[in-house]
């Protein structure tokens, strides 16, 4: 359980495109992918090639702000 969140961090960290974005495992078997349809961040997960988290939303609302809509892709940047 603790794999899936810290690839969901460092995939939430990194900058990203306009196009979905993604990060693997070092063993290949788990992929998290995340996608901004409509302004809105969703994210799933697979693993072994089989959907583990079908796409989800993604966002944070709290009682200052609404970070959950309105939202862009930005630049994708990958480190050795």
């Amino acid at each position: 359980m603790r794999t899936p969140l810290l690839l969901l961090s460092a995939l939430i960290a990194l900058p990203l495109t306009a196009a979905d974005a993604s990060v693997s495992s070092p063993d290949g078997k788990m992929n998290v992918e995340l996608s901004c349809r409509r302004g809105h961040l969703f994210y799933s997960v697979t693993y072994d090639g089989i959907m583990a988290i079908a796409p989800s939303p993604l966002g944070l609302v709290t009682n200052e702000q609404d970070l959950s809509t309105g939202l862009t892709l930005g630049n994708t940047t990958t480190s050795p």
